[in-house]
């Protein structure tokens, strides 16, 4: 027991140097601690003895460290940088891609809200009528204010068949609103599509997942030999998701250029940019306040480099770049990294971008 104790202190020691050291050692640089690191190395060593010792219950060292670095991430108070538990990071990363029971509704948060970005189509959710905007603030009674998403991701999901009652605030109405919603297998398919007739093609990405660059080019093949000339890109309601399929997605459409900037915390830029031809296709891209993160990535692409247009509404305004970090027993985190600017060097974080025609969506009949 004693020589497990003493593996988790120093692993504890090497993951709280990592956190402290991270920046040097990623810019290459030597930097040798100072007597003010080594105290608060100390210090936290000293803490962690006196809550073992002092604390009335047993305390496990594991929960310790993860309690540790919960708050370091936390106090960051960036809403797009959260940790993990081991369970969590599991479920979050499977969030990303494949199949996982739930309801279909993609969250993030927002101005201290659980805020449903997206609805699947055809999932439980949007057949009960919850819709994208609205404020999650119950589920089975507890009230989720102040829970992280991960938390709350976790427990909208479950095994098929089982019940899920979700309370919600939404716009224009006073009162909580809330759904009794049966779990379903939720099978994570980017890419809706149809041709619409008269050398028109329609292609809707829900969000841009590990699949979605395969998926979009088995599309695009279709639409050649059904002599479409003419695609309406529908990236409503898109949350985001992988920087490099939204990159790969934008390289179909756009010309030879750049795509996106990513601009780190040293202000080094890592420019994106298009290496071929777009395919023949005219492009018309129908945006709104759901549309965010890499969908704004590809958005904000079609609109400076002039490969398209834009049409609807302001979109959400998340310009940031998050990466995730598996810690093993630890966990995980999601750490905001970078943000980035549009080709023409925009910022669009918190603001969004404006469409080139914007058209309002009816909010009676949404």
């Amino acid at each position: 027991m004693k020589k497990r104790s003493s593996c988790i202190k120093r692993i504890a020691v090497m993951v709280l140097i990592s956190f402290l050291y991270i920046n040097p050692l990623i810019n290459g640089q030597a930097m040798a601690a100072d007597d003010k690191t080594s105290d608060e190395i100390y210090f936290l060593m000293q803490m962690e003895s006196f809550l073992k010792t002092s604390y009335v219950n047993e305390v496990q060292d594991l929960e310790l460290l993860r309690g540790a670095i919960k708050g370091m991430v936390e106090s960051l108070n960036d809403p797009y940088s959260e940790y993990y538990t081991p369970s969590e990071f599991k479920d979050f990363n499977e969030s990303t891609s494949g199949n996982f029971g739930g309801i279909g509704v993609v969250i993030t948060s927002k101005d201290k809200y659980i805020t449903a970005v997206s609805v699947l189509e055809g999932t439980p959710a949007e057949k009960v009528g919850i819709r994208p905007g609205d404020k999650l603030v119950e589920i089975d009674g507890d009230d989720i204010t102040g829970i992280s998403t991960a938390e709350v991701s976790r427990r909208l999901r479950g095994e098929k068949g089982s019940k899920v009652s979700i309370g919600i605030l939404r716009d224009g109405e006073k009162q909580i609103i809330r759904f009794e919603v049966e779990r379903d297998i939720i099978k994570v398919n980017p890419i809706d599509s149809k041709v619409l007739g008269q050398g028109i093609g329609y292609i809707k990405i829900n969000e841009f997942n590990e699949n979605t660059v395969e998926n979009l080019d088995r599309t695009l093949g279709i639409f050649k030999k059904s002599g479409v000339v003419g695609i309406v890109l529908d990236l409503r309601n898109n949350p985001g998701g992988y920087l490099d399929q939204a990159v790969e997605v934008a390289a179909r459409f756009i010309p030879k250029g750049p795509i996106v900037n990513i601009v780190s915390k040293e202000g080094k830029i890592q420019s994106y940019t298009s290496n071929s031809e777009p395919l023949p296709f005219k492009l018309v891209v129908l945006v709104n306040n759901g549309s965010a993160s890499a969908s704004e990535i590809l958005a904000g692409a079609v609109k400076d480099r002039k490969a398209g247009v834009l049409i609807g509404e302001k979109t959400f305004g998340k310009g940031m770049v998050q990466r995730t970090l598996s810690l093993g027993a630890l966990g995980g985190i999601k750490l905001t990294t970078a943000y980035y600017t549009t080709p023409n060097g925009t910022n669009i974080n918190n603001t969004g971008i404006i469409p080139d025609v914007v058209i309002e969506t009816d909010k009676t009949n949404p």
